[in-house]
């Protein structure tokens, strides 16, 4: 199998994804904390939005390079059977 590098850094990215988000959203809840209410709703509902966009753009990446490598294996098949087929 090759880019087993690209495959790990995918990997990687789905976990900091997962970790990122939840800090994003954790340290959001814990700021809005003592504040006046209707501001701590904003400063929540800011920081769940920004949690989750952080969340779905490391995520969709990891995913990019995830579907970038089956292209790439499926396209060496094809190319294999092809010339094997041809001989």
């Amino acid at each position: 199998m090759k880019y087993q590098n690209l495959r790990l850094i995918a990997r990687i990215l789905v976990v900091l994804a997962w970790v990122v988000g939840a800090l994003i959203a954790i340290l959001a809840i814990i700021q809005s904390v003592g504040g006046p209410a209707a501001l701590s709703a904003v400063r929540i509902i800011v920081g769940l939005v920004s949690a989750f966009v952080c969340f779905v753009l490391l995520y969709a990446l990891s995913q990019f390079i995830f579907v970038a490598l089956d292209i790439e294996e499926n396209t060496r098949e094809t190319r294999e059977a092809v010339t094997r087929r041809a001989e």
